[in-house]
């Protein structure tokens, strides 16, 4: 029987090799984390028209005077930065309203700075009309249009609407 140790040896000796030679079992690679899908393109006129809404949400405010100043500067930024757009006309008829809505000269003024500038931007604008209109209602006249009567608070004619008067909106 001494064969028999010998084979058990060489048996021992192979089934050590193959232990050592033997490798982990493959696994499959980690699952990637899903890819983040690419980042949304944002248009000129979505970021237009989500400024719009900012308008319109602070113009529900019940003190509309703390929120001109930010609707005038978001009309601004409509026109300023987007002006291809047809919103951008729209935009410059509403701040023209908003400027006028103040009643005050400077309001006035600068409301007049938007038409001559909106005629230049936008000659035979469909908007031009109204922006006319708006002038003419508020008293201050289109530019180069024949001058209008000068709004109630410069005249002091109680008539035409001083403080205090009845039947006068105050708003």
């Amino acid at each position: 029987m001494p064969r028999a140790p010998r084979a058990l040896g060489w048996i021992a000796l192979a089934l050590l090799i193959l232990a050592a030679c033997e490798k982990e079992p493959a696994q499959p690679p980690p699952a990637a984390a899903p890819a983040a899908p690419p980042p949304r393109v944002v248009t000129a006129e979505e970021k237009a028209y989500a400024l719009f809404g900012d308008i319109l949400a602070l113009g529900q405010s019940a003190d509309r005077a703390a929120v001109r100043p930010q609707m005038e500067e978001l009309y601004r930024t409509i026109i300023r930065d987007y002006p291809e757009m047809a919103l951008a006309q729209e935009a410059s008829w509403r701040l023209l309203n908003l400027l006028l809505e103040d009643g005050t000269p400077e309001g006035r003024t600068r409301a007049e700075e938007l038409y001559a500038q909106f005629k230049d931007r936008y000659p035979g604008s469909r908007f031009q009309g109204l922006l006319e209109k708006s002038l003419a209602a508020a008293g201050a006249g289109a530019p180069g249009s024949a001058a209008t009567a000068p709004p109630a608070a410069e005249t002091g004619h109680p008539a035409q609407g001083q403080e205090g008067e009845a039947g006068v909106d105050h708003r």
